[in-house]
């Protein structure tokens, strides 16, 4: 029975030793898990902010693409209306040079006349 007794008692200081063992093994873990768990978080908060600048540049092109397209399109609209101005006055110096070409032959045929009348009156 003493050596029964003797033997339970080696093996429960045996398994205390190594509950010891166990619990110092899981604080262990406990640490590596917590700067891990950090590390993680660290990473996780520098994602989110990588992820807002990110979008926050993404939304500053949209703004100047937008800003971009507008004024392309008012250039556009500035360039349509020039060259309206311009075939106007060309339809307008076109108009005028018939205009002239009409005088002159006007002119003439009033000169022609002009001498007719003095032939007869002659």
């Amino acid at each position: 029975l003493k050596k029964d007794n003797q033997k339970l008692r080696n093996e429960a200081k045996g398994l205390a030793e190594e509950l010891v063992r166990v619990k110092e093994e899981m604080e262990s873990m406990k640490c590596v898990v917590q700067i891990h768990s950090e590390h993680a978080e660290t990473i996780l908060r520098y994602g989110e902010e990588r992820a807002q600048e990110v979008e926050d540049r993404y939304e500053e092109s949209e703004t100047q693409r937008i800003k971009l397209q507008a004024e392309l399109d008012m250039t556009k609209q500035a360039l349509a209306d020039e060259k309206r101005t311009s075939d106007d006055l060309r339809v307008t110096a076109d108009q005028i040079e018939r205009i002239c070409d009409e005088k002159i032959k006007l002119e003439e045929r009033i000169e022609e006349q002009g001498n007719q009348i003095q032939q007869l009156e002659g």
